[in-house]
């Protein structure tokens, strides 16, 4: 499926990119020469950024993830609770939640509270062990990575 995504993302990003030059090849007159290269630049930035956030990013944070569990330090936190967060006004209606848990900072030894990846079901209470591992880079406490296995990709 994934393989399937990535070929029909070249496709698209080949029609756009064919399509953005031929509209600069045809004979512009002088007033649309300057809209067309921009509508050029604009569709490239798009094909781009499409480009990262489908293809780059994931590899990214993979290895990232990869790293920290190889090389970062393991540690046991204690679960504090599921947050709903939303990025709207809607009250009452969480767009996605988070784990939070307590630890203590292997850099500068004081309790500090870890925040998971964004969840987007609510995993049940019952779900979520008292002990959750976090890998944190031993030379930058402020990048982790919260180990949730037991959320099954959710």
């Amino acid at each position: 499926m994934r393989k399937n995504l990535k070929i029909l993302l070249i496709v698209l990003i080949v029609l756009m990119i064919t399509y953005a030059f031929w509209q600069l090849v045809q004979k512009p007159d002088n007033q649309d020469l300057y809209a067309k290269i921009t509508e050029a630049v604009v569709i490239a930035i798009m094909v781009l950024g499409g480009l990262y956030a489908l293809l780059i990013a994931p590899k990214k944070e993979t290895k990232r993830i990869a790293k920290l569990k190889s090389q970062g330090l393991k540690i046991e936190t204690d679960f504090i609770k599921i947050e709903g967060r939303n990025y709207n006004s809607h009250k009452g209606k969480y767009n996605y939640y988070v784990i939070k848990t307590k630890g203590i900072d292997p850099q500068s030894h004081k309790p500090k509270e870890y925040l998971s990846k964004y969840i987007y079901k609510k995993p049940a209470d019952k779900e979520i062990p008292n002990i959750i591992n976090v890998y944190v880079d031993p030379q930058e406490s402020k990048n982790y990575f919260m180990d949730l296995p037991f959320l099954n990709n959710n």
